[in-house]
């Protein structure tokens, strides 16, 4: 009897998966624990396994289709078995016109090399021909357009048509990415629902500096490099704790207030902006925030986060000091009441007693939820984390200096 393959459930929080990609078609020979298809849930995308071995016998639904965890994907049985819905729709069909086999030709491609095989005029059988493949993906859609260009006179004049306009078009409509519509869709809820509000200061940093330094000095043979984001999280997470309403959410018209600071680091990958949560920061070492923040950063850009790996956060980071970017306001990570924000390290001159001389500052702007957070209780901890981290032996370990 054929197994059912049902949308998994990839997270606590998952309720259904978009399938991006059929790795396997049908006909095709799999083995138990071979990836079959991709799924994309938020920004994840990650490949599933087929759950026994045997012959992909049919495709339930189609690359692009939102489906219900649950839900049945596809089958896999013995080579020629009959599913029984299929026999079925066999005994149910009854026609007095027949059609050739051979005069039907199936063209089998992904939602993508059909979108765009559409906006170039292109007929999907010519692509087909051309590229030789089972199944049709948008490069070899590219692939054949390449190709047309090379070769003008010979294209049909309708194909011609298009892209000559193409070539004249003072613009270009790009398809976002499944993780870019995410971000689109949740970034215009977060900002137009949210009351936002931000305070901004300035701080010394050359302590938190001096700190840095002995922790990498300390550390030279681990592989594992601290960065100044690492003493951001270490600093920030244990100030929070200080002010625990800082580490709460609006939840259906209450406060909801964590024990935990689940510490959110918002970091660029090559598909997007991703959050990957780095859990009871407070009560981590410095040591395990360097380690843990360098192994969720290293997977966020190699594309290997589940989607457990970016839920539960309570408070986020976002640093765009690399970039030279000297000061921000930033979008809420909903349903976080706080985010912050910090910019560049510079050298500020100063005069004292006659003498020029310089001492390191950032910028650094706290986004607040006015749901949660009043301005007053945001100026107090703003200003507590400024007092910590020009003066951080005040409240943290000495054994970094």
């Amino acid at each position: 009897m054929a197994t059912e393959v049902k949308m998994p459930k990839l997270g606590m929080t998952m309720t259904q998966g978009k399938i991006i990609d059929w790795l396997k078609t049908e006909g095709d020979i799999v083995s138990q624990g071979e990836p079959i298809f991709v799924v994309e849930n938020g920004k994840v995308t990650i490949d599933v396994e087929a759950p026994a071995a045997g012959v992909l016998l049919k495709t339930a639904v189609s690359e692009g289709d939102i489906v219900p965890v649950g839900d049945v994907v596809a089958y896999i049985g013995e080579a020629g078995e009959k599913l029984e819905e299929d026999v079925h729709s066999e005994e149910s069909v009854h026609t007095t016109e027949e059609t050739s086999a051979s005069s039907v030709r199936t063209i089998r491609a992904t939602p993508a090399a059909k979108a765009l095989a559409t906006k170039l005029g292109f007929d999907l059988a010519e692509v087909k021909d051309f590229s030789q493949k089972e199944r049709l993906k948008r490069a070899d859609v590219e692939a054949y357009g390449k190709m047309c260009e090379k070769a003008p006179e010979e294209l049909p004049q309708d194909i011609a048509g298009v892209q000559a306009g193409l070539a004249q078009s003072p613009y270009v409509d790009i398809v976002p990415s499944g993780v870019r519509l995410t971000a689109a869709d949740r970034m215009t809820v977060n900002f137009t629902t949210v009351p936002h509000f931000y305070l901004g200061m300035k701080v010394n940093v050359g302590k938190m500096q001096q700190m840095l330094e002995n922790a990498r000095k300390r550390a030279s043979g681990g592989s594992d490099k601290p960065t100044f984001t690492d003493v951001l999280i270490w600093i920030t997470a244990k100030v929070i704790k200080e002010y625990p309403i800082v580490n709460s959410q609006w939840h259906e018209g209450n406060i909801r207030q964590f024990n935990s600071v689940n510490f959110g680091i918002a970091t660029d990958t090559p598909s997007g902006l991703f959050v990957p949560v780095l859990r009871k920061a407070e009560s981590r070492t410095f040591e395990e925030i360097v380690q843990m923040r360098s192994r969720m950063i290293s997977a966020a850009r190699e594309g290997r986060l589940m989607p457990d790996d970016m839920s539960g956060g309570t408070f986020t980071l976002s640093n765009l000091g690399m970039f030279g970017i000297d000061v921000f306001q930033a979008i809420l990570n909903s349903p976080e009441c706080a985010l912050l924000a910090v910019g560049a390290v510079e050298n500020e001159l100063f005069v004292s007693d006659g003498e020029i001389g310089s001492v390191p500052t950032m910028k650094m702007s706290l986004t607040c939820d006015h749901r949660v957070l009043d301005g007053a209780v945001g100026a107090r901890f703003l200003k507590r984390l400024k007092d910590v981290m020009e003066e951080p032996a005040k409240l943290l370990d000495r054994d970094l200096f």
